[in-house]
């Protein structure tokens, strides 16, 4: 997987729920998964963690041990640490406003809780699912991400632009393009607007 691009997710050495462990015994199931797939391969990275049954610790401190930690002579740091499966994740230039969540369609961006989206043919009806999420896209095509394939843009409708947090896209080095017609104040424009 690591030789075609893929990641290989942190998911604990035992597979236990951690919505009631320790922060110790949690940062032993981190460091012990990662150390023992380092054996295995070298170049996998673990860089995210996909939480056993979906289940976020209840502790504050247990909840810190799941992004960084070490244990028997092993460290971790995961970049984003994903929930259970339910809704697509906003985008991270999305103001943290749940008026914007599509009444709930629509998880908030925080990389310690993202939630996935999972492919289950049998329930293609029910959110949660890839296949309920791409008729919903193509129902609602104009909520779908379009990329210009430059890394440091960041590609918007113009009828979104009031979501987007310009502070967060400038502090992750984005530069913000605009396009379509219909703005949230419903005029037309052309093109686009670039903002950077």
């Amino acid at each position: 997987m690591t030789s075609k691009g893929y990641e290989v997710a942190n998911h604990t050495s035992t597979h236990s729920s951690l919505r009631g462990m320790d922060p110790s015994k949690i940062q032993w199931e981190l460091a012990t998964a990662k150390k023992d797939m380092l054996q295995i391969n070298a170049k996998a990275g673990m860089q995210t963690l996909a939480l056993p049954y979906g289940k976020m610790p209840r502790d504050e401190a247990a909840k810190k041990a799941l992004v960084s930690g070490s244990s028997g002579g092993s460290s971790y740091a995961h970049k984003a640490v994903f929930l259970a499966a339910w809704r697509p994740v906003m985008s991270p230039l999305t103001k943290a406003d749940k008026k914007f969540a599509q009444g709930g369609s629509f998880c908030l961006f925080d990389p310690n809780e993202l939630e996935r989206v999972t492919p289950d043919g049998r329930n293609a009806t029910s959110p949660g699912t890839l296949e309920y999420w791409i008729s919903y896209f193509d129902k609602n095509s104009s909520l779908r991400y379009v990329s210009d394939g430059n890394v440091q843009v960041a590609a918007v409708p113009i009828a979104l632009q009031n979501s987007v947090d310009e502070a967060r896209a400038k502090a992750q080095g984005k530069i913000l393009q605009f396009y379509g017609a219909g703005g949230s104040d419903g005029k037309k424009t052309g093109g686009g607007l670039s903002v950077g």
